[in-house]
């Protein structure tokens, strides 16, 4: 038997769909993050977007937008 030989961007793309189709979405992202190491500060940069927003605030001002 002869393995088929695929590209690498092919091997990525299949091998995601696997990942995605047996974890499910939610574990899927949290396999992905794993590998993910991030940059920057997340709280001040929450912070700086969101100032001292409550999260009850932030939906309101969704609500209100979506009007």
């Amino acid at each position: 038997m002869r393995a088929r030989t695929m590209t690498l961007d092919k091997v990525r793309s299949k091998g995601l769909r696997v990942l995605s189709r047996e974890l499910g979405p939610y574990n899927f992202i949290r396999f992905l993050q794993q590998f993910e190491q991030g940059q920057g500060d997340y709280t001040k940069e929450r912070e700086g977007r969101f100032g001292r927003w409550k999260v009850g605030d932030i939906s309101r001002e969704l609500k209100k937008q979506h009007k």
